[in-house]
């Protein structure tokens, strides 16, 4: 697969991914787009954010910078001090196996399907949210960023 230029498909892979490994991290649910209810924990939500195409290079080829949010619900707000630091622990054990995948391979591995020339996790912002009728949540957003290139004669 050639590297892309939607920041849907980035999204969906790293979606994909997420699903792959839920059994491993310990995640209920994992869903495209932020939810208005979360039923379960701990809950990761995935959204494609901003793509920024500067220039680059020969004539029309560009640099996409993507970004993706994973927003994780860890657990509803009880014991301050024990769930503040299991939510964090959580969410940086999501951020440890997005890093184990730096070009986006598919779940197989296979180098072919690399997405993007490599990406990582640039920040890690830990706090509240409410969902559902007042349901205080321990949340953090992953904000995932990576680049590849491409012409800005996308094709088909």
């Amino acid at each position: 697969m050639p590297l892309t230029h939607k920041p849907s498909v980035v999204a969906t892979r790293i979606l994909d991914l997420l699903v792959a490994g839920m059994t491993d991290l310990g995640l209920r649910k994992v869903y495209y787009g932020d939810q208005n209810k979360v039923d379960e924990s701990p809950t990761a939500c995935v959204e494609a954010g901003p793509v920024n195409r500067p220039m680059d290079g020969v004539p029309d080829m560009i640099l996409n910078t993507f970004q993706v949010f994973v927003i994780v619900y860890h657990s509803r707000v009880q014991d301050n001090q024990t769930t503040k630091l299991e939510a964090e622990q959580f969410a940086e054990a999501i951020e440890d196996y997005l890093h184990t995948n730096l070009q986006l391979r598919d779940a197989s591995g296979d180098p072919a399907s690399e997405i993007v020339i490599h990406g990582w996790v640039i920040e890690n912002m830990p706090g509240y949210a409410t969902k559902g009728v007042n349901t205080l949540w321990r949340a953090s957003r992953l904000t995932w960023q990576g680049i590849s290139k491409s012409s800005l004669r996308f094709g088909p």
